[in-house]
């Protein structure tokens, strides 16, 4: 078996400092981002196909007329594109953390998976002649017994 998860585990202080620095980068994004609730993020409205690009023309051409809608003031719609633009790069690499975080977590789940499968053959076939194993693996086997959990997509 190829332990590529397991025997490259850093010191529990490298992972402390990690988990301070994530802590600390969420504390300061919690200021000026916000949590969306299941329904809030349902009901936001979206670009249509190629509409963004053409947003810096309806922003000049509302300035240069002084239309502006109550409550929509420029000024504001500048400041999310500030914050917006401002994301991009944090997007990206939390994006990036997450995808090597996940991939090591799964890559230990399949090598967990791999042992745990390996030990239990190994522990099922002995206990055909080992009359206590055969009992002290009867809840090993009764969980196998059960249909294989589906992941949600």
């Amino acid at each position: 078996m190829d332990n590529r998860i397991g025997k490259n585990l850093p010191p529990q202080t490298e992972l402390d400092e990690a988990l301070a620095y994530l802590q600390k980068a969420r504390a300061i994004l919690s200021k000026f981002c916000i949590v969306l609730s299941p329904d809030d993020r349902k009901s936001l409205l979206r670009f249509r196909k190629n509409a963004r690009e053409h947003q810096p023309l309806v922003q000049k051409l509302v300035t240069a007329y002084k239309m502006e809608l109550p409550g929509m003031a420029v000024s504001e719609l500048v400041a999310d594109q500030k914050v917006d633009a401002a994301l991009v790069p944090l997007q990206i690499e939390a994006d990036a953390i997450s995808h090597l975080i996940n991939d090591s977590r799964d890559a230990s789940e399949h090598e967990q998976t791999q042992w745990f499968y390996a030990y239990y053959g190994m522990l099922k076939s002995a206990a055909t002649r080992i009359p206590t194993l055969k009992a002290e693996l009867t809840p090993v086997e009764e969980a196998l017994a059960m249909p294989p959990s589906r992941k949600k997509p």
